[in-house]
């Protein structure tokens, strides 16, 4: 080998490194994108349903607690209306205990994304 061709060699060598530096890069920020779609798409799909159901429900409480107030109004309307209001109170708590143990138990955002990033930097450190 000539000296001349060697830093032409090494040039390349570089340009290679740098492109395949470039393309991991491009295809974690695509991962990171997607994960991101991924994410606001479920919260959205969620939400959506979320407010549906609770509206659905508001309405079948409020005729159902009618319903049941009207019922005992002659006899035991206080005991009927304490009845109702604890029936509330103990499924709102339900409610807020499931939602808890839900937003602790769910995966993290961005863990492909996060774990692909690591296997990366092991794969350099090498």
């Amino acid at each position: 080998m000539s000296p001349p061709d060697e830093p032409a060699g090494l040039a390349a060598r570089v340009q290679a490194v740098l492109a395949g530096l470039i393309e991991i890069v491009a295809t974690r920020i695509e991962l990171a994108g997607s994960d991101i779609e991924l994410q606001l798409e479920r919260l959205r799909s969620a939400a959506l349903l979320a407010l549906a159901g609770l509206l659905l429900l508001a309405l079948a409480l409020i005729f159902g607690s009618a319903f049941v107030i009207v019922i005992f109004w002659e006899t035991y309307r206080l005991a009927a209306i304490a009845g109702v209001t604890l029936v509330y109170a103990a499924a709102g708590i339900a409610c807020l205990l499931v939602a808890r143990r839900r937003m602790r138990d769910s995966p993290k955002p961005f863990e492909a994304t996060i774990a692909e990033l690591q296997h990366d930097l092991s794969r350099l450190r090498r």
